[in-house]
């Protein structure tokens, strides 16, 4: 990612901002945390709440962000003892854990991937604009 805008609040997330050949692009992502894969054109948002949690891939493509697949988990079910069950959702599709891991490897290999949301790494909007003047020149 070109920027990260990121917003005041955990619930407010952040936005991915690209340049490609129609100009400026602006993605919104749910909540903060993301990860990305240097120089492979791909970004993970992968976060939840509540024990409902997701993993959404995005590819970019000509300085925009698309996104390509997206999975769901979480606790959402009781099984006849009471016990929470968690569910596991790749593209629409009920599976297991084991098959779940698989199918976002398949399109994402987070062993490759960088964090995005870093606290430490933050910077004002002042910081950032200095930061990109002294690098262009």
């Amino acid at each position: 990612p070109e920027l990260v805008k990121v917003g005041c609040c955990e619930a407010m997330g952040c936005s991915i901002v690209s340049y490609g050949d129609d100009g400026i692009n602006e993605t919104s992502l749910n909540r903060l945390y993301f990860s990305y894969i240097e120089r492979g054109g791909l970004l993970c948002n992968s976060e939840g709440n509540m024990d409902y949690y997701y993993d959404l891939v995005y590819r970019m493509e000509k300085g925009r962000l698309t996104q390509i697949a997206s999975g769901y988990r979480g606790a959402l079910e009781f099984d006849a003892n009471g016990n929470l069950v968690y569910v596991y959702e790749w593209e629409g599709v009920r599976m297991g854990e084991k098959e779940y891991e698989q199918a976002l490897d398949q399109v994402y290999d987070g062993d490759k991937a960088r964090r995005g949301y870093e606290r430490d790494m933050l910077m004002t909007r002042e910081e950032a604009i200095r930061s990109i003047e002294t690098h262009a020149q």
